[in-house]
Order: C-alpha cells, then sequence, then structure tokens
C-alpha cells in the first residue's frame, strides 16, 4: 500500500497543532508547511488505515484556531471522500 502527500515547498514555522493543517485530495490553494508538520501527518499516516492508497495534497488551513479534528480525523474525512467519488452513477 502507499500514501503519498503532496506539498508545495516548506516555511520556517514551528510545528502548529493538527487543526492548522488541512489535508485535500486537490491541488488549490496549497501553501507550504513546516517540516514538523509534515512530520506528524506521516508519522499519523503510518498508524492509520484510512492513510492506506490515498494520493492528497497538505497545506495550512487557511483560517487560525478553527480546530478541524485530530490528522487520524482528516484521513477518515479523505477516505470517505474518495469513496463517494468512486461510487458508479445511479441508474
Amino acid at each position: 500500500s502507499y500514501t503519498i502527500i503532496r506539498v508545495s515547498g516548506f516555511n520556517e514555522s514551528p510545528s502548529t497543532d493538527s487543526s492548522a493543517v488541512r489535508l485535500q485530495k486537490t491541488n488549490e490553494n496549497i501553501s507550504p508547511v513546516s517540516r514538523a508538520d509534515l512530520s506528524q501527518v506521516i508519522a499519523s499516516a503510518l498508524l492509520e488505515p484510512n492513510a492506506c492508497n490515498v494520493i492528497l495534497y497538505m497545506t495550512k488551513s487557511n483560517q487560525r484556531g478553527v480546530v478541524d479534528g485530530d490528522v487520524f480525523a482528516k484521513f477518515a474525512r479523505l477516505r470517505s471522500e474518495k469513496e463517494e467519488d468512486e461510487l458508479p452513477p445511479f441508474q
């Protein structure tokens, strides 16, 4: 299995809490992230079944201070979006 995490680059900011990180399927509006934040997401991906066979983009959240759940919940949300995208059309 695999998990591919794409970033637009790195900034010099210190690590933040997981609410400041967004995981998404598209490369729209992505911004550089800290190496510490990327390391946290990579370590979480190793332990999270929802991170298997996923390609994603990691960026900083546009809104500061908004609690968006932990990294595991973010992987689960990506997985549910992926399954919705792969459903056959209704006939």
